[in-house]
């Protein structure tokens, strides 16, 4: 597929490690994968990964304080997270919550983390216990790679000490691995030279949800209307739900939206819906766990993200693999990428664009999309991305 790969990346390529002076424990690199949570999307990655290298996934988040949100499930901790081949290693850490998000800090020295891998993955930078790995990297001379997904649009901070400190972080990587073209903008923006930027496609298992999403329709026997719509995300302000709720009233009477998510607008959107008399018309789940997200996708025609700001929305995703239409905002870094594919719309952020996308998307529903280009960015070829770049890292 054109455009989504540097110019200097065959993706198609697996890594050659065989003259790595480095090469240790069955020829098998040690990596050490630092990150806040045991995300299931990131599994397929982590999975694919080490079959080529000795894998630790280091997590920040304690389990204890997953099972107290309400805007993940239990398949979100290190004790759920099932691999035959990675090891998942709970962190020391505290963290505190500024907005929405939580950022962390390592209670004992990182210096003792890095020391015995040959390549450290950084899979963010905005919080203290980043940095301390980054500069334990530094100290114990450990090559260390920076994840980068945030784009121009979500970098909050353009100046000041902390786009410093952002900028020190992916500079002093070895490469910088980031899963698309509004990322790789932000990461030569702080300073990174294109040579060390590694990109790839920000993917989820897209296989099991076409094949898990066409299960449940042979089952079930029952085809989604056109004018049916689902949102699964959080329930908060950036996802723009008050203007897909404002979009969804101009459609015509036998519409139905379904939304699958919480958070703190919960109790807001439920008195919204009731104001606007559409209880008829609109579902309220408040939670779905992930391994139920393809037959919940499978209920409908149209997925619409309509967020005021997104990283990436891998749901996008999950719903083109499952086979669904999408209306996904610009302001989301998935938009961009997938703009081309068939059955997706990407419009602005305000309720009349959303609505005219989603009544475009119904008028050209004609059952689930068949084979869906999305299925060829896999987590295997996300993988192969990570492995050129710590193939550069061990050998620099």
């Amino acid at each position: 597929m054109k455009g989504h790969e540097s110019a200097d990346l065959d993706l198609e390529r697996q890594p050659d490690f065989s003259e790595d002076p480095r090469k240790i424990h069955d020829s098998l690199v040690r990596v050490a994968w630092f990150t806040n949570l045991a995300s299931p999307y990131r599994l397929p990655v982590w999975e694919a990964l080490a079959r080529s290298c000795q894998l630790t996934v280091f997590l920040l988040h304690p389990d204890a304080s997953v099972a107290t949100d309400a805007r993940r499930g239990d398949d979100w901790t290190a004790a759920s997270a099932s691999s035959q081949h990675v090891r998942f290693q709970p962190l020391e850490s505290r963290f505190v919550r500024y907005g929405d998000e939580p950022y962390y800090i390592l209670k004992r020295h990182s210096a003792r983390l890095v020391r015995d891998f040959d390549v450290v993955v950084l899979a963010g930078w905005e919080s203290p216990a980043y940095w301390q790995v980054a500069m334990a990297c530094r100290t114990a001379r450990v090559p260390y790679i920076s994840f980068y997904e945030s784009t121009m649009a979500t970098n909050r901070f353009r100046r000041g000490p902390v786009a410093r400190i952002r900028s020190a972080v992916l500079t002093g990587a070895a490469s910088v691995v980031v899963p698309g073209k509004a990322a790789q903008r932000a990461v030569s923006a702080a300073g990174v030279d294109d040579s060390r930027v590694r990109r790839g496609f920000n993917p989820v298992d897209g296989a099991y949800f076409y094949q898990a999403a066409r299960d449940f329709r042979d089952a079930s026997q029952s085809a989604a209307g056109r004018y049916s719509y689902v949102y699964i995300g959080q329930i908060v302000h950036r996802k723009n739900i008050d203007a897909l709720i404002t979009a969804f009233e101009t459609l015509p009477e036998f519409s139905t939206l379904t939304i699958i998510g919480r958070g703190p607008g919960s109790d807001e959107l439920a008195s919204r819906i009731i104001r606007s008399e559409m209880t008829n018309r609109v579902t309220v789940i408040g939670f779905a766990q992930n391994r139920n997200i393809p037959s919940e996708l499978a209920k409908h025609a149209t997925l619409v993200l309509p967020s005021l700001t997104e990283v990436w929305g891998l749901v996008v995703n999950e719903a083109l693999a499952a086979g669904l239409h999408v209306v996904v905002s610009h302001c989301c870094g998935v938009a961009e990428e997938v703009a081309e594919m068939p059955g997706v719309w990407v419009t602005s952020t305000d309720a009349n664009s959303i609505a005219e996308a989603m009544r475009e998307s119904a008028v050209q529903w004609n059952g689930p999309l068949q084979n869906p280009p999305i299925l060829e960015y896999s987590p295997d070829r996300f993988a192969d991305v990570f492995l050129d770049a710590i193939r550069q890292a061990v050998t620099r």
